[in-house]
């Protein structure tokens, strides 16, 4: 019943009217400009291009992080007094922040700099971002009650931070 009302006709360039496909039905015409339509398949490429290459340098960027194994045991070398689960609620504020799994964010070792995993997610400076960094600090005030009165050095690390979730402060 929907295709008998909609039908498809294409006026191409400058064609005369008289070039003009004859509708299937007389209700609809529909008309596509042919340059539109074409215009229109170059930006969707273009952006495709671009989404896979982008993909590409952020997989590169991020293969050194995903190849290690678990980092448990740096963690708990760096806070002997904490405990797993401490490690791991921070390690899943992380997760959740960056949109990464549980198993990906054990990977991440105390010492590895905010700003440089940040950048590996985006390798392209002009790339938006999906605000992680401030989703971050947002689930570390929630969860922790750390009031982030100054900006942090842009070298800080997730150890660091760490840090300021068993102290409350920073």
């Amino acid at each position: 019943m929907l295709n008998e009302q909609l039908t498809l006709s294409f006026v191409i360039g400058s064609m005369a009217s008289s070039d003009v496909l004859p509708p299937l039905n007389r209700r609809v015409r529909l008309h596509v400009n042919v340059p539109l339509a074409v215009l229109g398949c170059a930006v969707l490429l273009a952006a495709v291009y671009w989404a896979v290459s982008f993909e590409r340098k952020r997989r590169a960027a991020l293969a050194e992080y995903w190849a290690r194994g678990c980092a448990g045991f740096e963690w708990r070398r760096g806070f002997p007094n904490a405990t797993s689960g401490e490690i791991r609620a921070f390690l899943d504020a992380v997760a959740l922040s960056f949109g990464l799994t549980g198993t990906q964010a054990l990977k991440l070792v105390p010492a590895d700099q905010l700003l440089v995993f940040y950048r590996a997610h985006y390798p392209d400076p002009g790339a938006p971002d999906a605000l992680e960094i401030e989703t971050l600090f947002r689930e570390l005030k929630r969860r922790y009650a750390i009031e982030f009165s100054e900006p942090l050095p842009p070298e800080v690390t997730f150890g660091e931070l760490f840090a300021l979730s068993q102290s409350g402060a920073a």
